[in-house]
């Protein structure tokens, strides 16, 4: 992390590939089964991927004339927001990175890489392997700690480790992609929409969603988690500099895009073809018929839980990279104590002191999920507890994922504002990405809310369900947001209160 880095000329080819490597991962393969749920069918399904694609797409074609006029590009689009909005939002979004996105995204995508290999194990039995979720958190503990401690200390580890584990990534979006067209070809029906989706339909039983009043909007409630599956395309941003040719940087990375969104769609075609639950593991059950079918599941699902696990090891390399940054320019926590004590060119116990921050944060959030969380995720798969900490997971990575993608918003905005020379064809895309941010965001925001009057009138109206079914859970939702929120705007309530001060 310390070693002297020599500059080379990047490629366009090397663009477009590092964009697919460090995009395509675990959100692709957890996210099927709540779009599908969201949406209610196959159809409007790949269309929620399709405009979150094109969404995704306009805002890598504004990448160019972006990073070209930005001065920070190595911390990515929190550099932009230091560029085009000003010091007090970036110190915001600087803070949202380091004490939340950086280190939530290392707890769950731990938890994403068990149930991954949990589910493989499975194939091989009748009933699904249960664990206790003491068990499962210390294992999913002992991938947090390996490869936030490895690829940190030792860079080189830590690209061993991504060579090693990038190319498995592609054996189960092969997989999935031919055994679906297959599957269809044989039973001649779309699997998704043989069952239906009780999360479109209101239950008397249950609170009422937006979805429920308003079920076309299942294509813009489907964006955050879609927007988790991309999330990570902008982290090439450092590389523009490095080009042999910087003018072809947004065109690279926007093929690049084009490329993941076409698998993507293939993938969800597979799925939901062939899984009336939209997930992989549904996929696998076609095949977990005979020993040898068995064995093409399990080589499917381990393939994936060995994906998740380059990206839990993308991120380490990445928050390493991150925070060393900013430590050295005193950014972060207790940054001239760790100079005084802490040799910065020592990874080594520098990796230490960051894994001590990312491990309150680990514990935390165990905490919150066992105890807290009691929504039903996946059946009986797992116990009460463990279903808590993979609902907490999924309501993260959508939050930090749609919070990421405002903070490119605003960074879009605030260089339409500042008028900095630019194309009619880049304020179009500009346009369209800030819009179409905004309206899922919106979105999100309401359906949260007008959910949560929905849980009190239904409370109140159902005294003898409990309270952690339905209501402490969306409670918990809206804190996590509010908690994000503060973090976000706590620089401009420090300032404000300075300046009036001096006034």
């Amino acid at each position: 992390m310390g070693n002297k880095i020599v500059k080379k000329n990047v490629t366009f080819l090397s663009v477009m590939l590092l964009t697919i490597g460090s995009t395509v991962g675990a959100g692709i393969f957890f996210k099927n089964s709540e779009i599908a749920s969201n949406t209610g069918s196959f159809a409007f399904s790949i269309l929620a991927w399709v405009i979150s694609a094109f969404a995704i797409l306009c805002i890598a074609l504004t990448l160019g004339d972006l990073i070209k006029n930005a001065k920070h590009n190595h911390l990515g689009y929190i550099g932009w927001i230091k560029t085009f909005c000003g010091t007090r939002l970036y110190k915001g979004f600087r803070n949202f990175m380091c004490y939340v996105f950086l280190p939530t995204n290392a707890f769950l995508i731990s938890f994403y890489a068990l149930m991954s290999l949990q589910d493989a194990l499975s194939i091989f039995f009748e009933n699904k392997i249960v664990l206790p979720w003491y068990i499962v958190i210390i294992i999913a503990f002992v991938f947090f700690t390996y490869f936030q401690i490895s690829a940190v200390a030792n860079k080189r580890i830590g690209i061993i480790n991504n060579n090693t584990l990038t190319f498995i990534k592609f054996i189960p979006i092969l997989f999935v992609i031919i055994g679906g067209i297959t599957i269809y070809g044989i039973t001649g029906h779309i699997a998704i929409d043989q069952k239906t989706d009780v999360a479109i339909q209101a239950a008397s039983n249950s609170p009422v969603k937006l979805l429920n009043k308003l079920p076309y909007f299942g294509v813009i409630a489907s964006v955050p988690a879609i927007f988790f599956a991309f999330d990570g395309f902008y982290s090439t941003a450092g590389l523009f500099e490095d080009m042999n040719d910087p003018k072809k940087f947004s065109k690279a990375l926007s093929i690049g895009i084009v490329i993941i969104a076409f698998v993507y769609v293939l993938i969800s075609l597979g799925v939901m073809v062939s899984s009336d639950d939209g997930t992989v593991i549904g996929f696998v059950s076609n095949f977990d018929k005979t020993m040898p079918g068995k064995i093409v599941g399990f080589i499917i699902m381990f393939a994936i839980f060995l994906s998740v696990l380059s990206i839990l090891n993308g991120y380490a390399i990445y928050s390493g990279e991150f925070l060393f940054s900013l430590i050295k320019n005193n950014e972060f926590i207790f940054s001239k104590y760790i100079q005084k004590k802490i040799n910065l060119f020592d990874s080594k116990k520098l990796s230490l002191f960051i894994y001590g921050i990312f491990f309150v944060i680990f514990v935390l959030c165990c905490t919150i999920g066992v105890f807290y969380f009691k929504d039903v995720y996946q059946g009986a798969y797992y116990d009460d507890q463990t279903c808590g900490i993979y609902q907490l997971c999924d309501l993260l990575s959508n939050w930090t994922a749609l919070i990421s993608f405002f903070g490119i918003g605003l960074s879009l905005l605030g260089f339409m504002i500042k008028k900095y020379k630019s194309s009619i064809a880049f304020k179009i895309y500009a346009t369209i990405a800030i819009v179409m941010i905004g309206i899922s965001t919106i979105y999100e925001l309401t359906n949260t809310f007008y959910y949560l009057s929905s849980c009190i009138t239904f409370q109140e109206n159902n005294r003898s369900v409990s309270l952690d079914v339905y209501l402490i859970p969306i409670i918990l939702k809206c804190v996590t947001l509010l908690a994000f929120v503060l973090i976000i705007i706590g620089p401009f309530l420090t300032i404000n209160k300075k300046w009036k001060t001096k006034k």
